[in-house]
């Protein structure tokens, strides 16, 4: 595989740090969630006279009509979805106009994602319900090159790191911190002195540590938008839900299986049999997944190293993420990657953007394709 300079990989990366403005949820969002399932509830009442004047009707015929009957009940769903979606989007453009009117004609030239493609993502987050999932879309038409740090108005401003010369070995991100406060270090000029004059250790960094506490002082605040912030009735309502509808599918799962216990202590069938089955996995599904395929995240010079092992272990890839081939896009403590040949992988940023972005604009060496199945799978399993 042909290795670009470091050089190179730094001449197309460019860092765009952009505010973005997602709907808020208020009371009227709230009260039309509630009539929405109030009419569910009485066209589901209205379907049951239909369902019984078909009482002599074949089993099929009756189940017919029962799906129809249900699909016409639940419709007042996806119209409330695509309801809020467009009353968020207008009530935010009517709250910024100077922008949402900037952003719009920027959005209708040709060429807008090759050239400006941060503030084609700011405009189609502006005034979304879900931006998580519109940026695992957008992330497909960012040209590679380009790392977007995403960030709510009241967040603290993502500093630019200066670019290092420094090499370093590939760092695992969720578990060499002493490494990571070393790479943090290097991003800032007054401390990589330091390390340049032979005042540390270059090796163990220790004396980074209590400098990396500090410089992240507000690391929660940045992975977690507005974390300390006062807690809208919106975000509120979002928490509230999720966790009712969590509390009744655990509360669901456990009735069922107690059911099933007593059923295969009593009376035991096939069905039940295979249910139980069902319900197992499902309990066992996180193990299972984690058993099957796992995802490790290296910080390398000019890039990121990811290495995702399949079967407890037993096979493993490893993917090299470069400016030269990847977009980034950093939103709420979370790292969404796109590189040219369709590829797609998230995963979570636990020590701030900065870090990352240090690793990213490094004009260091990056390794090769081949240095990194040496170093991150030294066993020489498959790789990609």
């Amino acid at each position: 595989m042909k290795v670009e300079s470091s050089a190179a990989n730094t001449s197309r990366s460019r860092m765009h740090c952009i505010t973005i403005y997602p709907a808020r949820r208020n009371l009227t969002d709230i009260g039309i969630l509630v009539l929405t399932f109030i009419l569910i509830i009485v066209l589901l009442a209205l379907s049951v006279p239909v369902i019984e004047l078909r009482a002599n009707a074949s089993t099929a015929v009756k189940l017919t009509i029962l799906a129809l009957c249900i699909i016409a009940s639940l419709l007042p769903l996806p119209a409330y979805y695509f309801f809020v979606l467009w009353v968020g989007r207008r009530r935010m453009r009517r709250r910024q106009p100077i922008r949402s009117r900037r952003l719009a004609a920027i959005a209708q030239h040709p060429d807008a994602w090759p050239r400006l493609p941060h503030r084609m993502v700011e405009w189609e987050l502006l005034g979304s319900r879900e931006p998580m999932g519109r940026i695992k879309k957008l992330i497909r038409r960012i040209p590679a090159g380009d790392a977007i740090a995403i960030r709510h108005p009241r967040d603290p401003a993502i500093s630019r790191p200066s670019p290092t010369d420094h090499p370093f070995e590939p760092i695992d991100i969720e578990n060499d911190d002493e490494q990571l406060a070393w790479l943090d270090a290097l991003g800032d000029e007054r401390q990589r002195k330091l390390i340049e004059t032979g005042d540390v250790d270059p090796a163990t960094a220790r004396m980074f540590v209590d400098y990396y506490d500090t410089h992240h002082s507000d690391s929660d605040s940045q992975d977690h938008p507005r974390a300390s912030e006062k807690v809208s009735l919106g975000e509120w309502f979002r928490f509230g839900k999720t966790l009712l509808f969590r509390a009744a599918i655990t509360i669901f799962l456990i009735v069922q299986l107690f059911r099933l216990v007593r059923t295969l202590l009593l009376n035991p069938t096939p069905s039940s049999l295979i249910l139980f089955g069902i319900l197992v996995l499902f309990f066992f599904a996180a193990g299972i997944k984690a058993l099957f395929r796992r995802q490790s995240v290296f910080l390398i010079p000019g890039g990121i190293a990811l290495r995702v092992t399949r079967y407890a272990g037993y096979r493993a890839s490893i993917y090299r993420l470069t400016p030269a081939n990847t977009a980034l896009v950093m939103y709420a403590g979370k790292v969404f990657c796109g590189t040219e040949d369709e590829q797609r992988f998230v995963f979570d940023l636990p020590h701030g953007e900065y870090t990352l972005l240090t690793a990213w604009l490094s004009r260091a060496r990056t390794p090769d394709q081949r240095q990194l199945d040496m170093m991150l799978d030294p066993n020489g399993r498959d790789s990609e």
